[in-house]
C-alpha cells in the first residue's frame, strides 16, 4: 500500500501502472493481447482529455469482458485494480470525464521498474511529418496500436513487448510513408492539460488506515 498525496492525479497514476501491466503479459492468451491493450489505450485517452465518456465506457467494458477469461491470473489483477481504482476515485473520476482534467499533473508517484534493460526497450514511435494516416500499422500491431477518429495511428505508450517485436518491425518496414521507426528512447511525458480545477474535498485511495470504511485499490 502507497499513499498518494493531493498533488497528483490519482487516475493518471493508475493509467501509468495499466499501461506497463499491458506490456508486461506474456502474448498467450486474447485477454492479454487485446483486453489489456485496450484497457489502458481507454484511461490514456480518459486523463489527457481525448475520450471523455466514450473512453469510460471503453474501459469498463474492455475490463468486463477480460475477467476470468485469461489462460492465467495476470488479466484478471489488472481488471480488479483499474475497475476498483475507478470505484474509488470517483470525484476525480468525473473531473476528467466533463472537463477533461482533475487540475492536477501525473507526478508517477507510484513506482515502476527502472534501469538499464527499461531503457534498451524499444518503442513504437511516429514520425509525423511522413504519416498519411494510411493504417496499415493498426492492422500489423492491433495490440498496441489503434486508429483515432481521422484515420491516424494512437500508440500505446509502452515498450514494444518480446512476443510483438516480430510483428512492429513489419509494421516499420510495410509503412506506406515510411513514418514508423522503433527507438529505444525515452517515451514522451504524457500531456498535462493547463486546465485548473479545484481538487475534490473527500479523496480516497492506494493509502491505508485504521478506519475499515476508507476504499482500497486492490491488485492480484
Amino acid at each position: 500500500m502507497l499513499p498518494l498525496g493531493d498533488g497528483t492525479c490519482p487516475l493518471g497514476e493508475v493509467s501509468r501502472i495499466a499501461s506497463y501491466l499491458a506490456g508486461e503479459s506474456a502474448g498467450q492468451c486474447g485477454p492479454c493481447k487485446l483486453g489489456l491493450p485496450s484497457i489502458a489505450r481507454a484511461l490514456a485517452a480518459l486523463i489527457d482529455g481525448s475520450g471523455g465518456i466514450e473512453a469510460l465506457d471503453v474501459a469498463r467494458r474492455s475490463a468486463a469482458g477480460v475477467a476470468g477469461r485469461g489462460a492465467c491470473s495476470h488479466p484478471d489483477g489488472v481488471t480488479r485494480f483499474v475497475l476498483s481504482a475507478l470505484d474509488v476515485f470517483t470525484e476525480d473520476l468525473a473531473a476528467h470525464v466533463f472537463h477533461s482534467s482533475c487540475g492536477r499533473p501525473v507526478r508517477g508517484m507510484l513506482p515502476l521498474p527502472a534501469g538499464p534493460e527499461q531503457e534498451e526497450q524499444q518503442r513504437l514511435v511516429v514520425d509525423w511529418t511522413r504519416c498519411h494516416g494510411h493504417g496499415l500499422c493498426a492492422h500489423l500491431v492491433p495490440e498496441i496500436v489503434d486508429l483515432d477518429s481521422q484515420g491516424f495511428p494512437v500508440i500505446l505508450n509502452i515498450p514494444v513487448p518480446a512476443w510483438l517485436e516480430k510483428d512492429a518491425q513489419q509494421a516499420v518496414h510495410m509503412c506506406p510513408a515510411l513514418a514508423l521507426r522503433l527507438t529505444s528512447a525515452a517515451p514522451t511525458p504524457a500531456r498535462t492539460a493547463p486546465m485548473a480545477i479545484p481538487a475534490p474535498s473527500l479523496r480516497t485511495g492506494l493509502v491505508g488506515g485504521a478506519s475499515s470504511s476508507r476504499k482500497q485499490i486492490t491488485a492480484g
